[in-house]
């Protein structure tokens, strides 16, 4: 029953798994917005030589898609600690605030 406990209470937290679905959904977007702005930096002298008009717009859909998907990752983290509060310490608090502020 303890170890149940505990195993339940580890998923919860944002610990283990949860944590670095945390720490991937905070990444997501400064790491794609730095990532799409030095290839479309890279890609601008290709891409005018050859006059192809969609090719820049694409790659910052894509980027535009996995920061959309970053923020629901952050969402759905915040969804599973609603018991959590901003306001105390413990490990499960910690998490609420992470995936709070990311999906802002």
């Amino acid at each position: 029953m303890v170890v149940r406990w505990a195993v339940t209470k580890r998923a919860r937290t944002g610990e283990g798994r949860g944590l670095v679905l945390l720490s991937l959904a905070a990444l997501s977007r400064p790491a794609t917005w730095t990532i799409d702005l030095l290839v479309g930096y890279a890609l601008v002298k290709p891409v005018c030589a050859n006059r192809s008009s969609l090719t820049l717009p694409r790659l910052s859909a894509v980027a535009l898609a996995i920061s959309i998907g970053g923020v629901w990752l952050a969402w759905t983290r915040l969804a599973r600690l609603r018991g959590a509060s901003e306001e105390r310490g413990r490990e499960e608090d910690r998490s609420h605030f992470i995936a709070v502020a990311m999906k802002n």
